[in-house]
């Protein structure tokens, strides 16, 4: 196979795009604090933020595309009623039929415009730009709309691979897929646990802080 080394995969949500965190107006939308929200969808009486609350319960099952938005909700409620009866929560029938999206309701990312030139520049090189993502639908759909992955070769969204950062396989369906080797690719993100689980498999990691530190490393290295 005739091809540039290396393979970049680029995070979204932190890395390409700014203020993408949507739980916290979610959660005050539904008359809950952040906390409450966190364990209710993590399915555990008493969530004691040990985990990521998004790589658990069923905002797992989201993002790896085992259930849809409206099973979100509806199942979100049951969990509430049963293990959290001190919470009245009441989710508009909207949601839970399906005819609106609560998740989409308040996500409004903003690409980070450094950061989108360091990928043209990248893209203006020669060099093979995936995006891989955990997401669900209704942000996915968003940032299609806004052509937030228009410099990506190919998208890699969690919901439709069935698997989520940071399983090793999430990696490993992109290499598969790509034809690469863990050796010829670089990983952007801006979590940790991310970074160094696609450094356990062979792949030249970077935890992402800002773009003139992405910049700066990349110069390093000689792929600018």
């Amino acid at each position: 196979m005739n091809k540039q080394t290396p393979l970049f995969i680029f995070d979204m949500g932190g890395v390409v795009v700014l203020s993408f965190h949507c739980v916290h107006a979610i959660a005050a939308s539904l008359n809950l604090s952040t906390e409450d929200f966190f364990a209710i969808s993590a399915a555990l009486p008493e969530w004691d933020g040990a985990d990521n609350p998004y790589n658990v319960g069923l905002i797992r099952l989201l993002q790896e595309g085992r259930i849809t938005e409206t099973e979100f909700w509806q199942q979100f409620q049951r969990i509430a009623r049963t293990a959290h009866p001190h919470i009245n929560l009441n989710i508009p029938d909207e949601y839970l039929r399906g005819a609106a999206s609560l998740w989409g309701a308040y996500f409004y990312p903003q690409r980070d415009r450094a950061v989108w030139a360091i990928l043209e520049d990248l893209k203006n090189r020669g060099y093979r730009l995936v995006c891989g993502t955990n997401t669900l639908e209704a942000h996915y759909q968003y940032h299609k709309k806004q052509g937030d992955y228009a410099l990506f070769d190919r998208v890699y969204a969690s919901q439709e691979m069935g698997v989520i950062k940071p399983e090793g396989r999430f990696w490993e369906y992109i290499l598969d897929s790509e034809g690469y080797s863990a050796e010829e690719a670089v990983f952007v993100d801006d979590l940790e646990e991310n970074v160094q689980a696609a450094e356990r498999l062979g792949i030249k990691g970077h935890r992402f802080i800002d773009a003139e530190g992405l910049k700066k490393a990349l110069a390093a290295q000689g792929y600018l």
